[in-house]
């Protein structure tokens, strides 16, 4: 007989497209979820995505990566719509960088117009003042429009990263802890650019990632610092679980029938259920033994 076990929490990266666990609360408000396995599908919204370049794949420790190269300018664009530039918003990312860059960033999410009209940018800048960054409507004002763990960045360091916004008090995240925040943080800007991973849109500095990125996650909400500190630890726990199925014999007991195939010399023993009163016995002529196959009353 089969029966079903409690599914598996998905620790690891799905191999296929993955779909997303609409059970699991932390999904709630997810419109952004992509995977390094399948970078044209953001699958929080099943919605086709647009490379930009040819982004190309990698494997490391996470899984497969999209993995982007700054001199061919490559991204992922998600488009335009005001969907990608919610009110609350949550990024979350993992990057690898391969190369640094001399007083220049990389981009791992940003939503800006090609006249740089920006509304919010999470990158790593290789200014050893400013490292990981969070920022809006341009930035460079520490705890105004900007927030940075101001740590020089590290070429081949996995950064998991992730930041928040609502109204007026921000948030930024390495390894699911909060490193820096404003309470008096300049309301978000409603760019009508396009939003992007790995690089932003502005030609004239679209700054784009030389690195790899196995997932990228945007929720319309804040989460709050149990929820990235988990997301941090498990992202993978947003797609849905691994479902076990269990298979089992019933065990022997007064019914138990030992049946002899001629195909093999030796002797197998199958166990049926005890007989309860009432049952009736079914004899197939199929078997030259007559095994016998008990039906409930």
């Amino acid at each position: 007989m089969a029966g079903m076990l409690p599914p598996l929490i998905r620790t690891q990266q799905p191999q296929d497209t993955p779909v997303v666990d609409w059970k699991n609360p932390i999904c709630k408000g997810l419109v952004v979820a992509i995977s390094g396995t399948n970078p044209l599908m953001n699958v929080a919204l099943n919605d086709r995505t647009v490379l930009v370049g040819s982004p190309g794949k990698t494997i490391n420790t996470d899984g497969i990566n999209t993995d982007f190269t700054r001199a061919s300018t490559q991204g992922i664009s998600l488009g335009t719509s005001a969907v990608f530039n919610p009110t609350d918003i949550t990024l979350f990312t993992i990057y690898i960088p391969k190369s640094s860059t001399a007083s220049a960033s990389h981009i791992l999410f940003s939503r800006d117009d090609n006249s740089l009209g920006r509304a919010f940018t999470l990158d790593l800048h290789w200014n050893a003042s400013l490292g990981v960054r969070f920022y809006v409507a341009g930035g460079g004002t520490v705890g105004t429009n900007e927030l940075r763990n101001g740590v020089t960045a590290v070429v081949g360091k996995r950064y998991v990263v992730a930041a928040r916004q609502t109204g007026n008090s921000a948030g930024l995240f390495i390894d699911g802890s909060l490193i820096s925040s404003s309470s008096s943080f300049t309301t978000k800007p409603a760019a009508t650019g396009d939003t992007r991973i790995g690089m932003r849109t502005y030609s004239g500095s679209n700054n784009p990632a030389d690195g790899s990125i196995p997932i990228s996650l945007m929720w319309n909400r804040a989460l709050s610092n149990a929820e990235i500190q988990a997301v941090s630890t498990n992202p993978w726990q947003i797609f849905a679980p691994i479902q076990r199925q269990i298979f089992a014999a019933v065990a022997g007991g007064a019914g138990s029938q030992t049946l002899t195939p001629t195909l093999y010399g030796n002797t197998h023993t199958f166990y049926g259920p005890t007989l309860i009163p009432g049952a009736a016995t079914l004899t197939q002529s199929l078997y030259t033994n007559s095994p016998a196959f008990y039906s409930p009353t």
